[in-house]
């Protein structure tokens, strides 16, 4: 397991309240957050969302406040397939092709000076095709600005053969972290405060989290992976 430099590590996320989902062990120890998405496409959350930033209890948040490009549920199901811009849609959408451009814009400046970068995972945890797209905006820039990309290791039980394709391609790496409960439920409180929660209220964290830096080069072989199942088909965030 490599030691993270966390003074110059980001946690980015695709929409408010992601980062304490599928990033809560790591939220209080980074140097910068960055959620991707405002308003959604049907106009809702904007006003919620920028209240929880202004309220928020770390100090280096960078909210884009982007309008999601409404691509969830759009992916080629029940089989999806991963493209180079995350899911691939079963119907090919300007937007969703228009909000890739500007996360990677985005992020190309907010990205800078960081050496490791954690992110959803391909499969987007449990299939949100704007998660997956947020990952696939990251992982392009990872060789241009020279980070250590790291992802999620939760996956809902609807994406587990994909999952399993991407985890054979190979993992590098593996961090774990443990969670503060305390940290994540006042985070989680806060959205809730706000309005802006949009999972289960009675979500439970584990004990700790692992991140997968995955790749081919010094592929992993002889130890076991831990993954955190989601036991939901899917549900809207």
């Amino acid at each position: 397991m490599s030691e993270i430099d966390f003074a110059r590590a980001a946690v980015v996320a695709a929409h408010p309240d992601d980062e304490v989902l599928w990033f809560a062990s790591l939220v209080p120890r980074v140097s910068r957050i960055v959620l991707c998405y405002g308003m959604q496409a049907a106009g809702t959350l904007r006003a919620e969302r920028r209240r929880v930033v202004e309220d928020y209890p770390y100090r280096s948040v960078d909210f884009f406040d982007l309008i999601q490009p409404g691509s969830y549920k759009g992916a080629i199901w029940p089989n999806p397939v991963l493209g180079s811009m995350g899911l691939e849609l079963a119907i090919p959408s300007p937007l969703h092709e228009r909000s890739f451009s500007e996360v990677v814009a985005r992020l190309r400046r907010s990205l800078t000076g960081m050496t490791t970068v954690f992110t959803h995972n391909p499969w987007g945890e449990y299939g949100h095709e704007e998660h997956t797209l947020v990952y696939a905006a990251v992982n392009s820039l990872r060789l241009e600005c020279g980070f250590e990309l790291y992802v999620s290791s939760y996956v809902g039980v609807a994406m587990l053969d994909l999952c399993r394709q991407v985890i054979n391609e190979g993992i590098n790496d593996v961090h774990q972290q443990r969670i503060d409960a305390t940290a994540a439920a006042m985070l989680a409180d806060l959205y809730r405060e706000h309005g802006a929660w949009t999972w289960f209220q009675t979500w439970d964290w584990p004990g700790k989290e692992s991140f997968f830096r995955l790749g081919h080069e010094g592929r992993i072989r002889t130890r076991s992976l831990t993954f955190e199942i989601i036991d939901v088909p899917r549900y809207e965030s």
